[in-house]
């Protein structure tokens, strides 16, 4: 009958960790970091794009979703988009935009799904969303944005060229 194999001595690896962090807030609704921490990339875009035709690129979608909300007390909420801010024209009016640091005469514009403008530093919709409550609900809040410059022909008035990273802020408010 053989010998029971010799087992070799118990080894460890090195020592790790795990970070957990969040925020416990007294908020009807939750945010999954995935959504509070969000990068909407544009890439290259081409000068030409901002100086001539519709003077902007393709929306890029991104959204935030509330949930696991309880509806006892609040039923609804409104968003606020903060961030720096430049006027541009756009044909005989002019509007704000987000700044693009020192990218001169082109911005970022938000919108809604359906393309409706949001103002920056108001609260959005003023319809309200409606909050889905219960465990596992999602409220969906869904945005575009793209990258609009200045509707001018004067060369010195048009979208200058560079890297942007441009922080937007977003607040919701329950009522």
């Amino acid at each position: 009958m053989a010998e029971d194999p010799v087992q070799p001595p118990e080894v460890k690896s090195g020592l790790g960790t795990v970070h957990f962090k969040g925020f416990i807030n007294n908020v009807p609704c939750s945010i999954d970091s995935k959504f509070l921490d969000q990068t909407v990339d544009f890439g290259e875009i081409s000068r030409n794009e901002l100086t001539t035709g519709t003077y902007r690129t393709d929306s890029k979608t991104f959204n935030i979703e509330l949930k696991n909300c309880d509806t006892t007390t609040y039923k609804t909420a409104q968003i606020q988009f903060t961030a720096p801010t430049v006027e541009l024209k756009d044909g005989t009016a002019t509007s704000k935009y987000v700044g693009l640091g020192s990218i001169q005469n082109a911005g970022i514009a938000l919108t809604d799904s359906g393309g409706k403008a949001i103002e920056l530093g108001s609260r959005f919709p003023a319809e309200k969303y409606t909050l889905n409550g219960g465990r596992d609900q999602i409220t969906p809040l869904n945005f575009a944005a793209y990258v609009k410059g200045n509707q001018s022909a004067v060369a010195g008035e048009q979208a200058t060229t560079g890297h942007f990273d441009t922080p937007v802020n977003f607040q919701i408010f329950y009522q």
